[in-house]
C-alpha cells in the first residue's frame, strides 16, 4: 500500500508521525540514562538529537 502513495505524501507522513516519535524516543532514552548514571556524553547526545529532530518535525505530534 505504501507504494501507491505519492512521494510527497510519504514524506509528509514520515515528518508528521515518524520524526516526533523518534524525537520522543531519543529524549526518553537520554533521560533514563541520566537518571541511572548522571549526565554522560551519550545521554547528552541523545537529548540533543531529540531536540534537533523535534525542531524539524511537523504536524499534530510536533512540539
Amino acid at each position: 500500500m505504501w507504494a501507491f502513495l505519492s512521494r510527497r505524501f510519504q514524506l509528509w507522513v514520515v515528518l508528521a508521525v515518524g520524526a516526533p516519535l523518534a524525537s520522543w524516543l531519543l529524549g526518553r532514552i537520554g533521560q533514563q540514562l541520566e537518571t541511572r548514571n548522571g549526565p554522560t556524553r551519550i545521554s547528552s547526545v541523545l537529548r540533543k538529537g531529540s531536540s534537533t529532530i523535534g525542531g524539524k518535525a511537523r504536524g499534530p505530534l510536533a512540539r
